[in-house]
């Protein structure tokens, strides 16, 4: 289940959080944190001591959350109803346009300085399952292709470098761990 450290204590459970809950800290705001599961997306401004909910319209299951490591209170959230942005710490969100299906997300370096995030998707955008990248939320880039999948989209693991443009790593079901510099 989900638990919680203050000040290198120890661990205790949190009783508003689902134990199968995804979860994340604010990159840039040390008191603010998430968790998701279901269509429920919980926040907090005060370290885990009090929760607030939102209800994510369009979401009946929850996978993952990224959190912009430039910017408080702006994360995305991925599911089975596609992938959900937030600019104002999860207090509401909106629906990414093509995508109907998230599984994992992670944000890179912005492809200007002090841009939007690169934004590294394992999704189904446009009717095509596989792995994707966006600099604007709207055009999506293919990264993956038929002839050399990763396996199953559901479960690659994500990571994307916060310094260098078009860098992610791709953990795949069983065939290792890839990095991509140049993802179109």
């Amino acid at each position: 289940g989900v638990q919680i450290s203050k000040n290198q204590a120890s661990f205790t459970a949190v009783a508003a959080i689902p134990s199968s809950a995804v979860v994340a800290s604010d990159k840039v705001n040390g008191t603010a944190l998430y968790a998701a599961s279901g269509s429920t997306f919980y926040t907090t401004s005060d370290t885990g001591t009090t929760w607030k909910t939102t209800t994510v319209s369009g979401l009946t299951s929850a996978t993952s959350i990224a959190v912009n490591p430039f910017k408080a209170g702006e994360l995305w959230l991925s599911g089975n109803g596609g992938i959900f942005h937030s600019t104002n710490y999860g207090v509401s969100f909106a629906a990414l346009p093509s995508c109907t299906r998230g599984w994992n997300i992670a944000l890179g370096a912005p492809k200007t300085t002090g841009g939007v995030p690169a934004l590294y998707a394992a999704a189904t955008i446009n009717g095509a399952t596989g792995l994707f990248r966006t600099d604007d939320h709207v055009n999506w880039i293919r990264i993956s292709d038929s002839g050399h999948g990763f396996g199953s989209a559901g479960s690659i693991v994500l990571a994307a470098d916060p310094r260098i443009y078009k860098r992610v790593y791709v953990g795949t079901n069983g065939r290792g761990i890839f990095y991509n510099s140049n993802a179109a």
